[in-house]
């Protein structure tokens, strides 16, 4: 089997507000508007690129470098009733067109995010079957096996297993933090309520989170994001 090239048509990177499908859609707006401990702050119809806490810092610090417009804004939060803290678990870009794309060329590309990195797969499924996007490059492939996968995508299969296994760890992090008590979540709030909560709290990155109340070492974290 052939290996993925990309075709460098700039369509992926001219359309981060890409339509979501009926049923992922579904899912997020029946769970992730104040009805469990993972809110988010931007409606299904406005989502665009998810970007880790990290890649927002890399990517800002490059905007000003480059004198471009990058409007990055929190994506998902966990809001800390206690503290009343959002705990900002990722950001997005809030364009249509991604901002770094310039004569259908990537001006960041060695520092590209992992949403970027592992295109045209949405995600491989550390427990269920892969997932792709559409992609000109990708029209009438099929795989048998994840191995098959991996030859034929390389970098962008480590990528996609690396986004996973992040979102995965990030899961388990939050459901000890509850079980522990060291933050407690709202849940089953009215949505335009706990927006104004979010908006009025104070705000700080998951990971920062982690290590300013020593739960996570800086060097665990490091090994779970490089």
């Amino acid at each position: 089997m052939a290996k993925f090239s990309c075709l460098k048509c700039g369509v992926c990177c001219a359309n981060i507000r890409q339509k979501i499908e009926s049923d992922d859609s579904d899912f997020i707006k029946a769970n992730l508007f104040g009805n469990s401990p993972i809110v988010q702050l931007v409606s299904v119809e406005d989502m665009s690129l998810p970007i880790w806490p990290w890649e927002a810092e890399i990517l800002r610090k490059k905007a000003e470098e480059l004198k471009v417009k990058a409007d990055i804004k929190p994506f998902r939060t966990v809001f800390d009733i206690n503290k009343n803290k959002s705990l900002i678990l990722s950001y997005f870009m809030d364009h249509d067109s991604c901002p770094f794309l310039k004569e259908n060329q990537c001006i960041v590309y060695n520092h590209r995010p992992l949403v970027c990195r592992q295109f045209p797969i949405q995600t491989i499924g550390l427990e269920k079957s892969p997932v792709f996007a559409k992609c000109p490059a990708l029209d009438n492939t099929s795989f048998v096996n994840k191995e098959e996968i991996n030859d034929f995508f390389g970098e962008s299969y480590h990528s996609a297993v690396k986004n996973d296994s992040i979102i995965e760890w990030q899961n388990k992090k939050i459901i000890e933090l509850i079980k522990n008590k060291i933050i407690r979540p709202v849940k089953s709030y009215p949505y335009n309520f706990l927006l104004k909560r979010v908006e009025n709290s104070e705000k700080v990155d998951f990971t920062d989170f982690l290590v300013e109340e020593n739960i996570s070492a800086e060097r665990e974290i490091e090994k779970i994001i490089k």
